[in-house]
């Protein structure tokens, strides 16, 4: 038991031998700490001095260099001492670095919002293929066999035309939509008529159409228009099984007469198909009964008369300033039956034509000996 005392007053005097020792350090502190605070208090002028003049330094930076670089300096000035000049410049890079970077996104936008987009061509009437597109080629094979060898000829010299390629790589399609005949009745019509070209073409896509677009120019009074039964505003509509543009020769006909006459575009070529239909003159595979001209002249104020196809009778009627519908059987104008207009003489005496199927035939004038030898019935009309 005594040892354990002994033990603890030996620990109890060593502690009073730090307490000391620490109290000795503790007063040399203090007396250090009052020198070096009369020190301070006599430097305080100067280096009140030198911030005044740091003060001014940092007046003289620019603003923006001032907040980049300003509170770097302000950390680093009581740690490690970089010169002012070093951050300066620094600044500078920095600032060239943010303004050269910002300048290659705007010309990056610039190029990207100025690139052309790829060249569209508009070719209107298909007569060419897009720019950067291989045109394709017409394979004259696929023509049927019996096509005639000036057909083929006729289509092979517009080889180049997109929409002759169309027809003839489409062969088989127009026999299967409209049989043997009719087929190569389009692909003839696509040989001799360039006008009747965007017709053909298109028929395989837009026959039937649902409804026909009206006649959009106006119409002079004594003046015939010519309307052309394959014009795609009325020609995929169906009349008689089968398109106007190939069916409607004898309402095209009739709505040229009416818009001559009367100086009216109210009724298209699409209107008197109907009319004829809705009144039973039509007949699917065969046309239009030539009775419908005289039987429904009066409702569209309109006088008919049919007279016999001769030659000094056709001419008497245009003489005497009647306009004409020929239905001419075949021969010059078709291999069937078919109805033009016989607008009036020219001043040679030969007769100006208005044929809704051709445009070529519609160009020049003909005989009238010609027509009356070619005619099965003649009907001549005024208002």
């Amino acid at each position: 038991m005594a040892s354990r005392r002994n033990d603890r007053y030996d620990i109890y005097d060593d502690y009073e031998d730090e307490r000391e020792a620490a109290r000795r350090r503790l007063e040399c502190r203090r007396a250090a700490s009052g020198a070096q605070s009369a020190s301070s208090h006599r430097q305080a002028p100067a280096a009140s001095e030198r911030q005044r003049s740091r003060s001014r330094d940092d007046e003289r930076i620019d603003p923006l260099s001032r907040s980049l670089v300003g509170a770097p300096a302000s950390v680093l000035s009581d740690g490690v001492h970089i010169p002012r000049p070093v951050i300066f410049g620094a600044g500078i890079l920095l600032l060239v670095a943010i303004f050269a970077g910002v300048s290659a996104i705007e010309r990056a936008c610039t190029v990207q919002e100025e690139q052309p987009a790829a060249m569209q061509v508009d070719t209107g009437d298909g007569t060419a293929a897009p720019e950067g597109q291989p045109s394709a080629q017409a394979d004259f094979s696929l023509l049927p066999a019996d096509t005639p060898a000036d057909v083929v000829s006729a289509l092979e010299a517009k080889a180049d035309d997109q929409r002759v390629v169309s027809i003839v790589n489409n062969a088989q399609g127009y026999v299967e939509s409209f049989g043997a005949v009719s087929a190569a009745n389009l692909i003839k019509l696509a040989a001799e008529d360039d006008e009747a070209l965007d017709f053909v073409a298109g028929v395989l896509d837009n026959y039937p159409a649902a409804s026909a677009a009206p006649i959009d120019e106006s119409a002079k009074k004594g003046v015939v228009p010519m309307f052309y039964q394959w014009d795609t505003r009325w020609g995929y509509v169906d009349y008689c099984a089968g398109p106007i543009g190939t069916t409607g020769c004898c309402p095209t006909s009739l709505s040229m007469v009416y818009a001559g006459l009367t100086g009216k575009t109210d009724k298209s070529p699409a209107d008197f198909a109907a009319i004829s239909t809705q009144n039973g003159y039509a007949e699917d595979g065969q046309g239009t009964y030539a009775s419908f001209l005289t039987d429904m002249a009066g409702s569209f104020g309109l006088q008919c008369e049919k007279f016999t196809p001769t030659t000094q009778n056709f001419l008497t009627y245009l003489e005497s300033g009647y306009v004409v519908i020929c239905n001419v059987g075949p021969g010059d104008f078709t291999d069937s039956g078919h109805f033009f207009v016989a607008t009036g003489l020219a001043e040679d005496g030969t007769v100006k034509v208005n044929d809704p199927y051709s445009s070529v035939r519609s160009a020049k004038t003909w005989d009238p000996e010609r027509i009356a030898n070619q005619s099965i019935g003649m009907y001549a009309f005024r208002a």
